[in-house]
């Protein structure tokens, strides 16, 4: 099993390695933001018993009244608190990029429940954490890919931890190494997929499962159950393989599907995905050459560049 090592899976070690030592802690979770705000809607920040953070909320203005309350006893009565900022509950603390941010803050003395979003993250699985902001009750629920990340109604919140973007690799190189690497930093669930034994055999990632399926059963099987949330990348070098995969992610509705290669290297993959019969709007779909031109040679700047255009497009910034 990997360990999933993202922000998330961070602030949980920290709560139970605190929690282990018998000290308290403060959880904070952004429930809702107005205007620009440098942090979104289920993100986390723990206050350890010497006032001392893990993660953030805002640009530091949010964080240092917390940490100013905490000290002053603030949160000694309730196990939860709820924080608005920006607005007229806070008027003497000004966010610079003159956002809003609703705040909830709870005292965790519960170790079972993160020990359990711990074991399923080392699955590579899915489980969501829900609070009952009227009653104060918590309890955990199993999750499948796809859900929703963050939900938050005024009455419950609900965190999901996990891989909730699945990335699928096909062909076992240097670059799917790096990509995967970078990935999984990222949260990503990564699969690969290599019917090649030689190339099996020189795998050593240990980021994400391997397959030996072929291609398009491998898209048919890992990204049809959760299209809007996969991204499926070309990357074999090897066109009977990636032409395989990229006929089946292109007939459904998969977030990004991305091939590596040159710009005439894509146009003639073009010129084959539209003799074997895939429409012009589904060849429109494609990502190729694969991720921002950065001018990235080297394996590990292409992992980068991809991850760059995922990023953007994930934010709806191109």
């Amino acid at each position: 099993m990997h360990e999933i090592d993202c922000e998330d899976s961070e602030i949980i070690k920290e709560i139970l390695r605190i929690l282990d030592d018998s000290e308290s802690l403060l959880l904070c979770t952004v429930l809702k933001t107005w205007g620009s705000s440098p942090r979104a809607p289920g993100s986390l920040m723990l206050i350890r018993k010497n006032a001392s953070i893990m993660g953030s909320l805002s640009g530091g203005c949010v964080e240092d009244d917390i940490i100013r309350k905490y000290k002053a006893d603030y949160f000694c009565g309730d196990n939860l608190y709820k924080l608005i900022y920006g607005g007229s509950d806070e008027p003497q603390v000004r966010i610079p990029c003159g956002s809003i941010l609703e705040i909830l803050v709870e005292k965790i003395s519960r170790r079972e429940d993160f020990e359990d979003i711990k074991n399923t993250l080392a699955d590579n699985k899915h489980i969501t954490r829900v609070v009952n902001i009227e009653t104060g009750d918590n309890y955990l629920t199993r999750q499948n890919a796809g859900v929703t990340a963050f939900y938050y109604d005024e009455k419950v919140v609900k965190k999901t931890f996990g891989p909730v973007w699945q990335l699928l690799l096909i062909g076992a190189n240097q670059v799917a190494l790096y990509v995967s690497r970078l990935g999984k930093t990222l949260g990503y669930n990564i699969t690969i997929c290599e019917p090649r034994e030689e190339y099996r055999d020189s795998w050593n990632a240990g980021d994400g499962e391997l397959l030996t399926m072929m291609p398009d059963d491998a898209v048919n099987k890992y990204s049809t159950a959760a299209a809007n949330s996969s991204v499926v990348l070309a990357l074999s070098h090897d066109p009977k393989l990636d032409d395989m995969a990229l006929m089946a992610a292109l007939e459904q509705d998969i977030f990004y599907v991305g091939a590596i290669g040159s710009a005439k290297n894509n146009k003639a993959r073009r010129d084959r995905l539209k003799c074997l019969g895939l429409s012009h709007d589904d060849i429109a779909r494609l990502h190729g050459p694969v991720g921002m031109d950065i001018g990235s040679k080297m394996p590990s700047e292409i992992a980068v560049s991809i991850f760059a255009e995922l990023i953007c497009l994930r934010n709806n910034k191109c």
